[in-house]
């Protein structure tokens, strides 16, 4: 059987450290981030297709290297849809794959165990285009729970309207499709259904390309 995991204890004492409190669609909950990089690694996430499961938090990586024991928060474990198991650890700091530290090691020799394995990313292979995380955060922004709750049965219904549309009128801008959609379905669960098919990658915005608003042209990617 595949592991799933669930978030495990994190300290809530007085910190220096941001928190981030986020609605993920993904996995239809809360979930918390202790900085601005793991923040913005989970907008990623929330807009990989391939992604199918992830959890911040999962565990504490425990191993023993050259007689020392050490134990590790990991940050994330993603389930990919080919069904791989990665568990990462997010640095501002640059970092050497080739001289891993006693803590690097300890996280990959604990992943093995755990049938997966362990990367370490770097902001600079977060951060790869500042435009795509700036939409993603507008995009995921407009997302709350209670309303995604209420608008999900619609937001579904919605979704093979929204990309029959699309076929029709290929590059129709966000904000004249939200207007056609919503005269039946209203317009929370429509705004729903086109981020989700966004964020799903079935359509395609050029996020990474301009600044995401009403009038940005829309069309199916390849495999819709």
């Amino acid at each position: 059987m595949r592991p799933v995991y669930s978030p495990i204890s994190v300290p809530t004492e007085p910190t220096k450290a941001n928190r981030w409190f986020v609605f993920s669609p993904k996995l239809r909950r809360m979930a918390a981030f202790h900085n601005q990089l793991n923040f913005e690694r989970w907008l990623l996430l929330e807009s990989d297709p391939d992604v199918e499961q992830f959890c911040e938090f999962p565990a504490d990586a425990t191993a023993w290297i050259n007689r020392r024991f050490y134990r590790v928060r990991i940050h994330l474990w993603i389930r990919y849809r080919d069904g791989s198991n990665v568990f990462e650890n997010l640095s501002y700091k640059e970092v050497n794959p080739r001289r891993p530290s006693p803590e690097q090691r300890a996280c990959q020799d604990w992943a093995e165990r755990q049938a997966g394995r362990h990367v370490t990313l770097t902001q600079a292979e977060v951060r790869t285009s500042r435009l795509l995380l700036e939409n993603l955060e507008r995009i995921l922004g407009h997302y709350n729970q209670a309303d995604y709750a209420r608008s999900l049965d619609k937001a579904i219904s919605a979704k093979p309207e929204i990309i029959e549309a699309i076929k029709r009128a290929p590059g129709i801008s966000v904000g004249v499709l939200l207007r056609a959609i919503a005269k039946r379905w209203c317009i929370e669960p429509t705004r729903y259904a086109v981020f989700d098919l966004i964020l799903g990658g079935q359509v395609e915005a050029g996020l990474s390309r301009r600044l995401f608003d009403s009038s940005t042209r829309v069309n199916l990617t390849k495999t819709t």
